[in-house]
């Protein structure tokens, strides 16, 4: 497996794993109706000023598409950026995400020279939480009933983060 910037051949799956409900379930946005061309047009516009947002392809050795992973609202004065991953559903429970946590990480920390990693999930997605919490995320507080669900009631979102000397290089 390896990380590579985004191309244009990545909108099919990349639409696929958006209008899959087992994969977006439990994500802050509304995947469930972009189209093609709104996936073309994110890819197109993702590598332009990776100084703010950096995305990455999550592929395999064959260079198939496995999902996405980001370093998002990048901040050189405060030192931090926000983490986001989303995999296709065939990839859930391989090493993935782990993988590709590992090596965003090492781009955020060794690269990018940040100090902070930040991400916030859903308090009831526990499978995510764990997944975070084992590869190094630590819970630095909750948002009570800080997002609207698709029932109209509202979700606590937990706050996680790992910092620089935490990340085992």
């Amino acid at each position: 497996m390896y990380l590579r910037k985004l191309k244009v051949k990545d909108a099919v799956p990349m639409l696929e794993w958006m209008h899959d409900e087992d994969v977006v379930k439990n994500l802050a946005a509304d995947f469930m109706n972009m189209t093609l061309e709104s996936c073309m047009k994110f890819i197109e516009t993702a590598n332009a000023d990776e100084s703010i947002t950096l995305h990455r392809a999550i592929c395999t050795d064959e260079d198939k598409y496995l999902g996405t992973i980001s370093l998002k609202n990048i901040s050189g004065k405060d030192s931090n950026a926000e983490y986001a991953i989303v995999i296709c559903s065939e990839a859930m429970g391989k090493g993935v995400s782990k993988f590709a946590t590992e090596e965003i990480l090492k781009i955020a920390f060794n690269d990018l020279g940040l100090h902070k990693v930040y991400l916030y999930v859903k308090e009831q997605n526990i499978r995510a939480r764990k997944f975070y919490d084992k590869v190094g995320f630590r819970t630095e507080g909750i948002f009570r009933e800080h997002a609207k669900n698709k029932n109209g009631m509202y979700d606590d979102i937990v706050w996680m983060a790992v910092l620089d000397r935490e990340f085992i290089k």
